[in-house]
């Protein structure tokens, strides 16, 4: 036998697509509060338009007999209500037995009285006294019962409430008088799991979660891919079926409510488009808190299509024995999905797994309508490479609209969507902050760029319009992070040290995040942002100061951007986003001051030093709260003159003027070394305002950055024509965008297509420093004028900022359970710096090498000389000899020329000779009584100058020795004897 539960109707899943409007009102187009019953402590809600309603941000409070509310912020709501759907709060501290599961506690008090008032708020509940006020717009709805001090219009009666009696709403209709809205009746608490079609009420005294079943159950049971149809919906909506599967997903916790089913032994292959999916969402608290993963289960109930995703919610259902035949699905693998929406649907809600290339494209914080791990999502491109900006690729103008509408295409066609079985938004209040945020740790990167192996099985999941691999339990809950039940693993990709990029030279540009020293506290300004304990981190709408809170957080900023600093190494920094400390009124370099002190405390000498602001700056008004500055190892260069700044207020009267250092490298002496060079630092206006692009790639003020490119082309033109002009900064341009051509047409090229040119490498294309929206590409830009470029070695971005995710930023400090902040480098600021080599000294040019012929080596009495002749080496068997090489009689030597370094053999020239002694007869001697004597010892000529016959080696004082080489099949002995003196 299996186990039997009815269940309630259930509701839907999900943000509604339309905002509500401040409070109820009249017209019947926002939630109202439905129920109350003080004796069974719940208060249902009620929407009775034709769209779900979003619940977050409200509250329902209870209020005292004197009107004081009495829950403070324990009485969150979240999700949302369906359309002419309902959502039930307990008002006790926990689940109220014999009521319908709640959909939210307030955790508040179980005193409730039939004297009391409910409130349903947006935000926390506010303190008055008598009528409530329609335009108090932070409350939505409010039930004053019997005295009361609080009430619309007038209070309820309370007479008749009792245990198992509610003052009821009839029809969800509201006229803002409690009196007359309100009567007593038999308590019907519902839960989002029930829905009555409008206009119904429900018969006092049935409880729809233990009542009969909603509807019959029918004879025939549908497999699952009946249900599912072969088109983009079901077939089967709002019909009432059976079906059974193996439960392959559940979540029982973390939002979902609800959990998958599948076919027994569906799945093993990939579906085309046409097929229909045998896989299936099972919607509800009590079929999920019922099943666990394996079980085998039969479940009645409707059909509904929830924003693309088909669902079922279930009636009844039972866990039973699988039959004999029924094996357990099995996982689809392939390299990737397919494109076509009709070939993932047969896919939906199967067991699947990814076995080609996955790469990080997106780890934003994120919110709940785009993809981020604020809500536990990780952008995924099904390629090796991350997405990119189709505008750092192409221009709509120069290669045709087409080009980068076939890269968008392309772009949604490769993401898909990491999710973590859960609908938990990591920011929205103090229990969601408590619980650990899923995929990222101190130590799990999970980086932009990283590569994703899938190690478990996943569902194929379609939920706010993208396709995702949902993990079959959810990741993380108040008891932590479960990396057990992760499905993929990330590669690591931070860099161990910033690039080497050779030359004489480094010159870097770095976007800094609003290095701020004044701070929000400085200036008494209470417009912050708040970490999970409400403390300040950032400040938030604070005029003239844009960083750190306090003191004790911008600490936290400094420490990041000087470790940065220190480990990129330059040798010229050009900065953006610094304090521009005069609107603050203190001196223009005091920020850019301090944060030279700290570099050099850090590095334990006087390493750095900056470059003051010139005497001619533009008007106090014209400035911006955040400037650019330069700084520069005091060992390695010093500026030449002073810095200048473009006073262009036509062009630059919102973003920052350009501010331009002429250089000169020193050596150890501080001495002029090779040549100088011109750097201009730039910080154009931002795409978040400004007149829209004409095309939808570029952003707002496009036209503006094209006017501020243009007056810097002239501007350098003008000043600096005949010298090395290198352009650096936050262009807030992609690499294929307007003002950037702009800059081309004028004399200049980015660094990075001069570099992909001369060496043919793409790497130099491929490199990014911002990310946004899931897609890659360049901010920061370096471009240099003919003279500049002839001067680059190489050039390379430190990648420690972009590819990061952008919770380890000390703003986001203590934002969540699992604290992601460090004193690391990496995300320091949200662009990476870009570093370039030069060379300033002249390079030689390598002389033509010189020929030379060979003169032949000569042989007499056994003994090759080996002529000695500037620009030839002579060798025999590999090794480099002089001198004399004796040949031993019977044997023979090759004797090989080569040009030494410097030179060359003309051409035809004799560069080999061989050599052969004849074999000697036996010497004899007179006999000696009566015997001969043979080999007497001969006299041992002098070798050469007393060398060895092979380069490097000296005799013995002693004697002579012999050494054996090996060639043409004979043995040479040479003899060898030290100079006589």
């Amino acid at each position: 036998m299996g186990r039997i539960v009815a269940l309630a109707a259930t509701a839907l899943l999900a943000v509604p697509l339309a905002a509500a409007p401040a409070g109820a009102t009249l017209a019947g187009d926002n939630v109202v509060i439905n129920e109350v019953s003080p004796g069974d402590k719940f208060v249902e809600l009620y929407n009775p338009t034709d769209q779900a309603i979003d619940l977050s941000g409200m509250y329902v409070t209870y209020y005292s007999t004197k009107g004081k509310p009495m829950c403070g912020d324990s009485g969150a709501l979240s999700g949302s209500i369906a359309a002419k759907g309902y959502y039930l709060v307990h008002t006790a501290k926990s689940t109220v037995e014999g009521l319908p599961t709640p959909d939210a506690l307030t955790n508040c008090s179980s005193q409730t009285g039939k004297n009391g008032g409910f409130a349903l708020t947006r935000g926390a509940a506010p303190e008055f006294t008598g009528a409530v006020n329609p335009a108090l717009s932070s409350i939505v709805d409010y039930v004053g019962v019997g005295t009361h001090a609080n009430y619309e219009g007038k209070a309820a009666s309370n007479k008749g409430l009792a245990q198992g009696k509610s003052l009821t709403r009839t029809n969800g209709k509201d006229t803002d008088n409690n009196s007359d809205d309100f009567s007593v009746a038999d308590s019907t608490p519902m839960n989002s799991g029930a829905a009555p079609a409008p206009g119904t009420t429900p018969t006092p005294g049935t409880d729809p979660t233990t009542g009969t079943d909603p509807a019959p159950v029918p004879a025939e049971v549908l497999t699952i891919a009946q249900i599912q149809g072969n088109g983009s919906e079901s077939p089967k909506v709002d019909a009432t079926v059976t079906t059974e599967g193996f439960v392959t997903a559940v979540y029982a916790s973390g939002g979902f409510n609800g959990a998958y089913i599948q076919s027994a032994g569906s799945g093993g292959k990939v579906k085309e488009a046409g097929e229909a999916s045998d896989g299936l969402f099972v919607y509800g608290s009590d079929f999920a808190k019922g099943v666990k993963i394996g079980d085998y289960v039969r479940a009645t109930g409707v059909i509904e299509e929830f924003y693309g995703l088909t669902e079922f919610k279930p009636s009844k259902f039972e866990v039973l024995t699988p039959p004999a035949d029924a094996k357990a699905p099995v996982v689809i693998e392939m390299e990737k999905l397919p494109a076509s929406e009709e070939a993932r649907e047969a896919m939906e809600g199967m067991l699947v797994k990814i076995t080609g290339p996955m790469t990080v494209t997106n780890n934003y914080q994120g919110g709940r309508n785009q993809i981020g791990l604020n809500t536990g999502e990780i952008g995924v491109a099904m390629s090796g490479e991350p997405l990119r900006q189709p505008s750092d690729v192409f221009n709509p103008t120069r290669d045709g609209a087409v080009k980068l509408e076939a890269m968008d295409k392309e772009n949604a066609e490769k993401l898909l969507v990491l999710d973590d079985g859960m609908s938990t938004t990591f920011s929205k209040d103090a229990a969601s902050k408590a619980t650990p945020i899923s995929w990222l740790t101190p130590t799990n990167e999970v980086r932009v760029g990283a590569a994703v192996t899938q190690t478990k099985p996943a569902v194929l999941d379609y939920r706010f319009n993208h396709w995702r691999l949902q993990a079959v339990s959810p990741l993380s809950g108040p008891e932590g992070y479960k990396e057990e039940n992760s499905y993929v693993s990330f590669s690591s990709t931070r860099p161990a040290s910033a690039p080497e990029v050779g030359g004489d030279i480094s010159l870097t540009s770095f976007n800094v995040l609003n290095y701020f020293t004044t701070t929000a506290a400085d200036i008494n300004c209470k417009s912050v942002y708040t970490d999970r304990d409400g403390k300040p981190t950032t400040a938030n709408k604070c005029g003239s100061v844009r960083g750190a809170a306090d003191q004790e957080n911008f600490e936290r900023q400094q420490v990041k951007i000087v470790t940065a600093i220190n480990k990129l190494n330059s040798d010229v920094v050009a900065l953006e986003e610094i304090e521009n400390t005069v609107k603050n009124g203190k001196d223009r370099d005091y920020s850019v001051s301090n944060l030279v002190d700290a570099l050099n405390k850090a590095a334990g000498e006087t390493k750095w030093g900056y470059v003051k602001s010139p005497s001619k700056v533009p008007s106090l008004e014209s400035q911006d709260v955040i400037r650019l500055a330069y700084i520069y190892q005091v060992k390695n260069v010093k500026p030449v003159g002073e810095s200048e700044i473009l006073d262009n207020q036509e062009a630059f009267s919102n973003a920052r003027e350009p501010l331009a250092q002429k250089w000169q490298a020193i050596d150890a002496n501080g001495k002029d070394n090779g040549k100088s060079f011109v750097v201009v630092v730039n910080h154009f206006k931002s795409k978040g305002s400004g007149t829209p692009a004409p095309d939808k790639w570029q952003g707002n003020a496009t036209a503006d950055r094209v006017k501020q490119a243009t007056a810097l082309a002239a501007w350098t033109k003008a000043k600096w024509s005949d010298e090395p002009v290198f352009i650096v900064g936050d262009l807030n341009s992609y690499s294929a965008e307007d003002p950037i051509l702009k800059l081309e047409e004028s004399g200049y090229m980015r660094v990075a297509n001069h570099l992909a040119k001369v060496t043919g490498k793409d790497k130099y294309l491929k490199e990014y420093t911002y990310q946004y929206g899931g897609f890659v590409g360049s901010l920061d830009q370096a471009l240099g004028n003919e003279k500049a470029l002839a001067m680059v070695n190489d050039a390379a971005v430190y990648s420690i900022n972009a590819a990061e995710a952008n919770l380890r930023e000390y703003s986001r400090y203590n934002s969540n359970a699992t604290q992601l902040w460090d004193a690391s480098e990496f995300r320091s600021s949200d662009h990476d710096p870009v570093k370039i080599g030069i060379t300033v000294m002249e390079k030689e040019e390598p002389s033509a090498p010189v020929a030379v012929t060979p003169m032949a080596p000569t042989f007499a009495d056994g003994k090759v000389s080996i002529p000695s002749m500037e620009g030839v080496m002579y060798s025999v068997a590999g090794k480099d000899v002089t001198g004399v090489v004796e040949v031993a009689p019977g044997t023979s030597v090759r004797v090989e020329a080569r040009a030494a370094e410097g030179f060359v053999l003309t051409e035809g020239a004799t560069t080999a000779w061989s050599f052969a002694a004849e074999s000697a007869a036996p010497d004899k001697a007179p006999l000696k009584d009566g015997k001969s004597v043979q080999n007497a010892p001969k006299k041992v000529m002098k070798s050469g100058a007393g060398k060895l016959a092979y380069t490097g080696t000296r005799v013995p004082a002693l004697a002579s020795f012999a050494m054996l080489l090996v060639l043409a099949g004979g043995v040479v002995t040479t003899r060898l004897r030290k100079e006589v003196e």
